[in-house]
C-alpha cells in the first residue's frame, strides 16, 4: 500500500518534532532531526512495510538526533 506523507507528517509530525528537540534543545537542529528522521522513513518504507509509524518514527528521530549530537 503506497503510505499517505503529507498525512503521516500532519499525524506524526508533532511526535518527532518533541522527541527531537528534547534530545537536541535547539530549534534549527531539531528541525534538521526532523527532515532527516522523515527521510530515513521513506527510505525504509520503500524496503518494507511498517506496521506502526509512531514507535518507527520516534526510534528513528532518536537515531537521528544522537548523530546529531
Amino acid at each position: 500500500p503506497m503510505t499517505d506523507w503529507p498525512e503521516l507528517v500532519r499525524t506524526h509530525g508533532p511526535l518527532v518534532w518533541r522527541t527531537a528537540y528534547r534530545l537536541l534543545a535547539h530549534h534549527a537542529d531539531a528541525a534538521d532531526c526532523v527532515q532527516r528522521t522523515f527521510l530515513s522513513a521513506v527510505e525504509l518504507a520503500a524496503r518494507q512495510p511498517v506496521r506502526h509509524w509512531p514507535a518507527v518514527l520516534v526510534r528513528l528521530a532518536t537515531a537521528r538526533g544522537l548523530e546529531q549530537l
